[in-house]
């Protein structure tokens, strides 16, 4: 696999080296976030849940994928 390849399927969706946790953590933010999505948009209305679902997908999955470690202040 080249240099190319690598960074690719470092930053896919599914990464291979962890595809069990993935797709568990993907599975938790597709619930929540889609929950989240329908409450907004009963509330409100679909045009502003169904964006609101998708944002709340990714950072949540993204952020739960890979947390940074919190860094020591000086």
């Amino acid at each position: 696999m080249n240099e190319v390849e690598a960074k690719a399927t470092e930053w896919s969706l599914i990464r291979q080296s962890h595809r069990t946790s993935d797709i568990v953590f993907f599975s938790i933010s597709l619930i929540l976030g889609a929950l989240f999505g329908y409450l907004i948009a009963i509330r409100i209305n679909w045009a502003v849940g169904l964006p609101f679902a998708m944002f709340c997908i990714a950072i949540m999955y993204f952020m739960w994928r890979s947390p940074e470690a919190p860094t020591k202040v000086a």
